[in-house]
C-alpha cells in the first residue's frame, strides 16, 4: 500500500518540484535585472558626474563659518521631515474651505505617488551616502536609510512647493527658498551629494505638475 501511495504521489511531487524550480530561476532573473540596473547607475555616476559632485559636496563642507551653517541645516533638515507637507495642507484646508480641501486631497495624492516611486528608486540605484562613499569622511547627522538618491526631503519640500505654487502664485517665492534650503541643508550635513538634490527637486516637481494635469484632465 505505502509503495502505490508513493507512486500515485510521484507526479504531483514532480510537479511541485518544477514549480519551485521555475519561481526561483524567476527570482534569479529579476535579482540579476535588478543588480544591472544599479551597475549601469554606478558606472554612468563613477565615471562622468563623480568627480564634479564631490567637489561640490566639499566646497559646501569647507565654507567658512560652517558651524552657523550647521545649526540652520539642522533646523532647515527638520523642517523636511515631513510636518510641513501635513501641516500646511491642513492649513490651508481650514481656512479655504472647498478650495482647500481639493488642494488637501491633491498633495494627498500626490505623495501616494511620490513616496513608492522615491523608495523603488532609492533601493534600485543604491548610491552609497557620502560617509559610505568618500573615506574619512563623517556627516553631522546619521540618515534614516542606506541608500542616497533621490534625497527625501528634497522631493518632498519641491512636491509641496509646487503644488502650493500652483494654489497659490503669491506663495512661489518663499515656498521655492524654503524647499532649495531644505535640499541645501541636507548636504550641509552632509548626507547628500549634491546631485541627489538636484533630482529629488526634480522628481518632486514633475510629480506636482503631473498631479495637477490630472486633476484638470479629470476633476473631481
Amino acid at each position: 500500500m505505502a509503495t502505490t501511495r508513493n507512486s500515485c504521489n510521484a507526479p504531483f511531487i514532480f510537479i511541485k518540484l518544477s514549480y519551485m524550480r521555475h519561481n526561483f530561476a524567476i527570482g534569479r532573473l529579476q535579482a540579476d535585472h535588478m543588480m544591472n540596473r544599479s551597475r549601469w547607475f554606478h558606472s554612468l555616476y563613477h565615471h562622468g558626474i563623480y568627480p564634479y559632485d564631490l567637489r561640490m559636496l566639499l566646497w559646501f563642507i569647507h565654507r567658512r563659518h560652517r558651524q552657523l551653517w550647521i545649526a540652520a541645516a539642522r533646523a532647515l533638515s527638520r523642517s523636511g521631515d515631513g510636518l510641513m507637507q501635513v501641516l500646511l495642507p491642513s492649513l490651508i484646508w481650514l481656512h479655504d474651505g472647498t478650495q482647500g480641501r481639493h488642494f488637501f486631497l491633491l498633495v494627498a495624492m500626490a505623495f501616494a505617488l511620490e513616496r513608492p516611486l522615491y523608495w523603488v528608486l532609492k533601493n534600485t540605484c543604491q548610491r552609497k551616502r557620502p560617509p559610505e562613499a568618500i573615506p574619512s569622511f563623517t556627516s553631522v547627522i546619521i540618515a534614516s536609510d542606506r541608500f542616497s538618491f533621490p534625497s527625501g526631503h528634497t522631493c518632498g519640500a519641491f512636491l509641496l512647493a509646487t503644488m502650493t505654487t500652483m494654489y497659490s502664485p503669491a506663495l512661489a517665492v518663499p515656498m521655492y527658498l524654503w524647499a532649495s534650503a531644505v535640499g541645501v541643508s541636507r548636504v550641509v550635513l552632509g548626507v547628500h551629494f549634491p546631485t541627489d538634490i538636484l533630482a529629488g527637486a526634480l522628481i518632486g516637481s514633475s510629480i506636482a505638475w503631473l498631479i495637477n494635469d490630472i486633476a484638470i484632465a479629470a476633476p473631481f
